[in-house]
């Protein structure tokens, strides 16, 4: 077996799938440095064959910033919205600008085809979006879409896609969001919920590391009660389990698996994503983006929860990534797709193999 410290352990249809949670919690609650490879399958029955190995690097790092706390913040926001702290929810913003550039030959090794670099400006609303969606539980109904210009950043990484993009998105019940993500130069990550009865929002990356996992909420007992305004309240995350702050994401790699885990072990509590809230926190990116190459014109989101919208969508491959759209290849941009040299993949790559030779290096 692979690794100096490889273990070998074996299931069967005997194994309690308890002792399976156990072991795998015990694994990621230690957030050793070094890694763990899982390796699910069943084994060979003639003895022979090969395990497919998945390994899950190790997401702590000694460089952590503010946004390192941002999931506990938006679980928070999410309870005190369906707690109804801010009544009905009316408009929102959401705000995930993580400039690239400095960390690009780490996660595109100077590949010219690598995903990132094919994306369109509108792929990653998920980041922006997708925490409004799950604080209201509202599903999107349609979407205009927004891109910038290209820049010298975008360049010199060898993304092909436009620098940022914004999302102007309606929801089931008529309500707004604006959404906005990409490579500005400086990062911050936000949102802000408006109801019926005021607001909440969560403070900039700006306010430090110890105001960023602020949430400022000002609201009214009651809607039209203007004689008796409420205070500006600020909340703590309520949960502030110190056994995530070893993992990277603000603690979402290790939240995602333990609600993962809870979920499938019987827990209705567990907080989730089904793949139909998944669908809903990525379309509207891919429809903006359509809607940009027609000069803004809102496009519908389709359910797909509904199976005659799914049977309508099946066969649609449309996208800027050659490996998947087949002959309906679109354009990164809204200007086409930019023609970068070589020679920019062959700086990347040299930068990326530089890293790698420093982190072999005893």
């Amino acid at each position: 077996m692979p690794g100096k410290r490889w273990i070998n352990i074996t299931f069967d249809e005997s194994t309690e799938r308890d002792v399976v949670f156990r072991l795998f919690d015990q694994a990621v609650a230690a957030g050793r440095e070094h890694g763990y490879t899982f390796v699910l399958g069943s084994a060979p029955s003639d003895g022979g064959g090969s395990w497919q190995e998945t390994p899950l690097p190790f997401s702590g790092r000694a460089d952590r910033t503010e946004r390192e706390q941002l999931p506990e913040k938006l679980r928070e926001m999410r309870r005190l919205y369906r707690e109804g702290k801010i009544g009905t929810f009316e408009y929102g913003e959401g705000e995930y600008v993580h400039n690239c550039e400095p960390i690009w030959p780490e996660i595109t090794y100077g590949e010219p085809d690598h995903w990132r670099n094919n994306m369109y400006s509108t792929f990653y609303c998920t980041h922006s979006l997708g925490p409004i969606l799950h604080i209201t539980g509202l599903r999107p109904v349609s979407v205009v879409g927004f891109e910038s210009g290209n820049n010298d950043r975008r360049f010199r990484q060898g993304s092909r896609a436009a620098s940022f993009g914004i999302e102007m998105v309606t929801l089931e019940n008529g309500a707004l969001v604006k959404s906005i993500h990409g490579g500005l130069y400086k990062n911050n990550i936000s949102y802000v919920v408006y109801g019926s009865k005021g607001r909440m929002e969560s403070a900039r990356e700006d306010a430090g590391m110890q105001m960023f996992e602020r949430i400022y909420v000002n609201a009214d007992e009651t809607e039209g009660d203007y004689e008796h305004p409420g205070k500006v309240e600020t909340y703590l995350p309520a949960e502030r389990e110190t056994e995530s702050k070893a993992f990277g994401h603000g603690g979402s790699d290790f939240w995602s698996m333990h609600n993962f885990i809870e979920k499938i072990r019987g827990d209705e509590t567990a907080d989730t994503i089904d793949v139909y809230e998944a669908m809903d926190m990525f379309l509207p990116g891919l429809f903006a983006f359509r809607s940009i190459l027609n000069n803004g014109a809102s496009m519908d989101i389709p359910n797909l929860r509904d199976p005659a919208q799914r049977d309508q969508w099946r066969n649609d491959t449309a996208c800027t990534d050659p490996n998947v759209a087949g002959d309906q290849l679109l354009p990164t941009c809204k200007t086409g797709t930019p023609d970068i040299p070589l020679s920019v993949y062959d700086a990347v790559r040299e930068k990326w193999e530089t890293l790698l030779a420093k982190r072999e290096t005893p």
